[in-house]
C-alpha cells in the first residue's frame, strides 16, 4: 500500500516533555495498513497529504492505542490480530503517580500496546504489563494536541 501523506518535523524551542510526547508509532493489520513504523522528532511533527492519503487512518490507530473502542471490523486481514504500539516519553507527576498507584515499572519511556484479536477481543499493555483498557485510559496520556485543517483540537479524557 502506498501512503501519499507527507511527514514534516519542525524544531520549535519548548520545554522538554511537559506533555506526553509520542516518539514512535507502529501499526500492524489495521484498516488499510499491513505494517507501518513511524518515528517522530523531538519537537513539532506534522502529517499532511491529499484527501484519501491515510491521515485519518493513522489518527484512528492512535485513538485505539489511547483507549477508543475497537473491534474486528478494523482488521485488514481477518485471520490475524491487529497490533498498535506507541512509545511515549513523559515525566509528568501525574503519570509518575499513575505508575506508582498501578504498581507498574516506570522507565524513561512508556510503551503502550493494544491488540485486537480476529475474534474482536481487545487487550491493552503498558510496558508489557497487561492492563484493562479502563486503566490504559487513565494513564493521562490522553491529552494529545492535534492541528487539523486550520483548526486546533485538544483531545482530553472526558
Amino acid at each position: 500500500m502506498l501512503f501519499r501523506s507527507h511527514f514534516l518535523s519542525v524544531t520549535i524551542p519548548s520545554s522538554r516533555y511537559l506533555h506526553p510526547m509520542l516518539k514512535s508509532l507502529t501499526v500492524r493489520n489495521y484498516a488499510l495498513i499491513n505494517e507501518l513504523n513511524l518515528q517522530f522528532g523531538d519537537q513539532l511533527n506534522m502529517i499532511t497529504g491529499e484527501t484519501g492519503a491515510g491521515k485519518s487512518i493513522l489518527l484512528g490507530a492512535l485513538g485505539l492505542l489511547l483507549g477508543q473502542r475497537g473491534d474486528s471490523t478494523s482488521l485488514l486481514d481477518t485471520t490475524a490480530k491487529c497490533v498498535i504500539e506507541g512509545e511515549f516519553f513523559s515525566s509528568t507527576p501525574a503519570i509518575d503517580q499513575f505508575f506508582l498507584e498501578q504498581e507498574l515499572d516506570k522507565e524513561d519511556h512508556i510503551l503502550l500496546r493494544r491488540e485486537i484479536s480476529k475474534e474482536g477481543k481487545s487487550r491493552a499493555f503498558i510496558n508489557d504489563t497487561p492492563v484493562t483498557v479502563a486503566d490504559r485510559k487513565s494513564t493521562r496520556l490522553n491529552s494529545s494536541h492535534l492541528v487539523i485543517s486550520y483548526a486546533v483540537f485538544c483531545l482530553k479524557k472526558k
